[in-house]
């Protein structure tokens, strides 16, 4: 700025210096704004404090309006998970009843044959002989056998009850019927089914040696009707069972040339004069051939 000379420009030139807003004056004239108490810091702080309550209530609400949803859900989760343990503990409620009265009338059974082998009595009159005696102590037995426990807690009694001739097997959970009267094997179907089972499907060794013992004459034999008929019989091209079940398991003679429509278990050594045939397999047959017998199913549920 060129230099000016004189009182007027002096005076002039120091107004504009007073006058002009710089950042220190502005600070200088807000603290003398303070000191002289135009605004009162009381208020300042209170109106601080309440912007902070402001700001905190906000962020609540944002909070809140975001875990609103997932809390919904986890109430009713909860709730659905509250009725299905109590229908749960009814369900336990009944089984227990049920299997402490099958405990309670098997304990009675075993309480009578105490009494009566203590006694020198047969529990009833109805039994006249120690044959029929033993053959009830045998029933206890197999009533007993059919509850399965853990530990000294009964878990559950199955009613494997065959029926006169049956034989149980646990594996398959199925009955079995020995019958001895030489048919063909549609007979001895159709007799199978009338009698509410089928001719015997075989799914496993086990089951196969079951049978195998089951019908067996423990001699051997000089024919190739003294076996018994299975459920296995051709239908169309491939061999399936008459009760439907799948065929997943086989024990056929390495001779047997499978090309007639019906078989048989030979459960017995078969002795012919030209040959012997040792150990148990299937063979095949014509179906209105005979068989000295059959094996007829039940599958308990």
């Amino acid at each position: 700025m060129p230099r000016r000379h004189g009182t007027h420009h002096f005076e002039q030139e120091a107004s504009e210096t007073v006058n002009k807003p710089n950042e220190s004056n502005q600070f200088i004239r807000f603290k003398t704004y303070f000191i002289r108490k135009k605004i009162n810091p009381l208020y300042v702080l209170i109106a601080g404090i309440l912007l902070g309550i402001i700001i905190t209530l906000c962020l609540s609400g944002i909070v809140a309006f975001f875990h609103y949803t997932p809390t919904v859900n986890t109430i009713e989760s909860l709730t659905k998970e509250k009725d299905y343990a109590i229908s749960v503990t009814d369900l336990m409620d009944g089984r227990v009843e049920t299997l402490s009265n099958n405990l309670y009338s098997a304990s009675q059974e075993l309480q009578s044959l105490y009494d009566a082998l203590k006694n020198h009595t047969f529990p009833n009159s109805n039994v006249d002989s120690f044959d029929e005696y033993l053959s009830h102590i045998r029933h206890v037995g197999e009533v007993l056998e059919r509850c399965q426990s853990t530990g000294n807690e009964l878990v559950e009694c199955k009613n494997t009850s065959c029926g006169a001739g049956g034989k149980y097997f646990s594996l398959t959970k199925s009955c079995y019927y020995m019958v001895n009267r030489a048919t063909s094997w549609h007979e001895a179907s159709n007799d199978c089914i009338n009698r509410g089972t089928h001719l015997a499907s075989i799914h496993s060794s086990e089951e196969n040696q079951f049978l195998i013992e089951l019908s067996q004459l423990g001699r051997p034999v000089s024919s190739w009707s003294d076996f018994v008929w299975i459920g296995l019989t051709r239908r169309t091209v491939v061999f399936q069972w008459s009760d439907g079940t799948p065929v997943d398991y086989d024990d056929w003679d390495p001779t047997a040339l499978k090309h007639l429509d019906c078989v048989y278990l030979m459960a017995d050594q078969l002795s012919l004069g030209y040959t012997t045939v040792k150990k148990p397999h299937w063979c095949d047959a014509r179906c209105d051939g005979t068989q000295r017998g059959y094996i007829c199913k039940k599958q308990l549920i």
